[in-house]
């Protein structure tokens, strides 16, 4: 049998004398993989940087320990440059290094070409990756995997056809990370909470154009599948909320009421995200009666042309009933909104702002950045927007990061103009909400909807949760 060390790459600015951020979604995908490679006889072990940024500093070392014979590296497009670091560090340790995750899934060349890496995993790994183990040397015949000649040929083998009953996976091995950053980390509308995450998905049923998806379709688990993992973290944790981070619960309809009925047995709070298309006022009661406590809407906009734009398949009409029905039930809210899509003008963030502020829920926008496995992405490629890929990459890095920069700028506006705007929208609405986004308080124009206790900066931290799922983060 073999020995498999993870790598769990940073994903904040620590390491270039910024904040640190803690992590607020567990890395499902690594703790799948382990419990799939243990299953079959292998060792694993992880290097946890996303947890523990300082570890990077050390990597080599900590990898040298782990004894490995595959080294594994998980990466998200916006860890690109991390990626790229870790491998060339790691490379003269002379270990056979594979990458996986939805970095590496959606530009499995790419990682190749620029990295001293000998594997991507495209796609799912549980399958995968033991069977690259089991022919290390003969890589031709392996589904799902893109692998490095030794004469530098980039070799993108057939593909590995998805795991169709998530089911047959066994439960994520928690036991190979230590759980305590994860569990105190997680924030739900800026409360720091005890919270165990979840994932009982993978893939979206919709296409929206700005979504980085890293599976086509959507696979579910069963009820019963999701209500055994819940009550395995709390065996082996203790009592706590359940934050699911699958980019849409809701669906299908039944077995979310199943899984709400089993979460109200349980006794259980839990957020969840939702969909503004897919709500009525009679499923956010049954949701608020069995523990719910938050449900996450990706508005992205307030423009209609806007959202037809995205294929959001939504509307501005809907999102106000949408929005009234959830603040009725008495559920808290938490939106999701996207600042300078391509076609966004002045009249897009004057639809926005009237829609938000009659609704009195206060904002805070992402930045639009393409990445891959997007159609904005596809199309940005297309029209020589994005010449240089690794150029790109290494710069939405800084992006997320928070830098003053556009890394894609589809407006007429200056960069400069581009965050002036953003600032000052996210301040007229937030002011719009009242006096304080730190104080609670009854809204004259809706006597049900209350502000609750956050700061802007809650907001943002909360919005770039949901942004690990766009990734693929939760697959």
């Amino acid at each position: 049998m073999s020995r498999v060390c993870f790598v769990q790459l940073p994903h904040d600015s620590s390491l270039e004398g910024g904040a640190y951020r803690p992590p607020s979604v567990f890395p499902v995908g690594v703790a799948s993989l382990s419990a799939a490679l243990r299953a079959r006889g292998h060792e694993v072990s992880v290097v946890d940087c996303w947890a523990y940024p300082d570890h990077f500093n050390d990597l080599v070392e900590r990898v040298r320990r782990c004894r490995p014979d595959l080294i594994g590296i998980s990466s998200l497009s916006t860890q690109y440059w991390y990626a790229k670091r870790a491998a060339s560090v790691l490379a003269p340790l002379g270990v056979p290094m594979i990458f996986g995750g939805a970095g590496p899934t959606l530009s499995p060349r790419l990682f190749l070409e620029h990295t001293p890496a000998h594997f991507v995993v495209v796609g799912e790994g549980e399958e995968t990756l033991p069977d690259v183990l089991a022919n290390l040397d003969a890589p031709d015949a392996v589904l799902g995997i893109a692998f490095k000649r030794g004469d530098g040929e980039i070799v993108l083998n057939a593909a590995r056809p998805y795991v169709q009953s998530l089911d047959s996976l066994p439960l994520p091995d928690y036991s190979v990370f230590d759980m305590r950053p994860y569990l105190r980390a997680t924030t739900v509308k800026g409360r720091r909470e005890v919270a165990h995450t979840v994932i009982t998905s993978r893939g979206c049923p919709y296409t929206c154009g700005f979504c980085s998806l890293t599976f086509r379709g959507a696979r579910y688990r069963s009820a019963e599948s999701v209500l055994a993992e819940i009550d395995a973290l709390e065996r082996a944790y203790g009592p706590a909320q359940v934050k699911f981070s699958d980019e849409l619960l809701l669906v299908p309809r039944r077995r979310a009421e199943d899984i709400a009925e089993g979460l109200a047995r349980r006794r259980k709070q839990w957020s969840a995200q939702g969909r503004i298309n897919i709500v009525d006022r009679s499923l956010l009661a049954y949701l608020k009666r069995s523990g719910c406590k938050t449900i996450g809407y990706g508005i992205e906009s307030g423009s209609d042309r806007i959202l037809k734009a995205m294929n959001k398949r939504t509307s501005a009409a809907q999102i106000r009933d949408a929005v009234h029905w959830t603040v009725a039930e008495g559920l808290d809210i938490l939106i999701q909104l996207i600042f300078g899509y391509p076609g966004e003008d002045e009249d897009s963030l004057r639809e926005t702002e009237a829609l938000l502020t009659e609704l009195q829920i206060p904002a805070a926008f992402s930045v639009m950045t393409p990445l891959p496995g997007s159609p904005v992405y596809d199309d940005a490629r297309a029209r020589g927007l994005i010449a240089d890929e690794d150029a790109y990459l290494d710069s939405i890095r800084e992006g997320y990061l928070g830098h003053r920069r556009v890394a894609l700028n589809f407006t007429s506006w200056s960069d400069d103009e581009f965050h002036d705007k953003k600032a000052a929208i996210e301040r007229r609405i937030n002011r719009a909400a009242g006096d304080g986004l730190y104080q609670r308080r009854r809204s004259l124009r809706h006597p049900r909807l209350y502000i609750p206790r956050y700061g802007v900066g809650a907001w943002v931290r909360e919005s770039m949760n949901r942004v690990g799922s766009r990734l693929g983060l939760a697959q």
